[in-house]
């Protein structure tokens, strides 16, 4: 949802905004229609994507409703693939500032 709020400015510097998410498909659709969001959301069920940019959360035990969620952050991808830069920042309350990202 904060994405939303500061896409139109990402993308005036030639930057997409997209996410990504552990949750269900189920869960991702209706997130995405409560939201209006309208950027890509690439689901990552298995954590696959968190694990590559290393931004898995691995503090919480196995079983917790929080287990495998990947840290709130911002990853900077070039159109290469090259990772140009990445915030991450443990806890969901923790978020990073995109004001300060544009």
């Amino acid at each position: 949802m904060q994405l939303s709020k500061y896409q139109t400015a990402f993308e005036s510097h030639g930057l997409k905004v997209m996410a990504f998410t552990i949750d269900s498909p189920a869960k991702l659709r209706k997130f995405v229609g409560k939201n209006s969001i309208e950027y890509p959301i690439l689901g990552d069920p298995n954590g696959k994507v968190a694990n590559i940019f290393g931004i898995r959360n691995k503090e919480m035990r196995r079983g917790s409703f929080a287990y495998g969620v990947p840290h709130p952050g911002v990853i900077l991808v070039a159109t290469d693939g090259n990772v140009l830069g990445k915030v991450a920042k443990p806890g969901y309350k923790k978020r990073p500032n995109l004001r300060k990202s544009r």
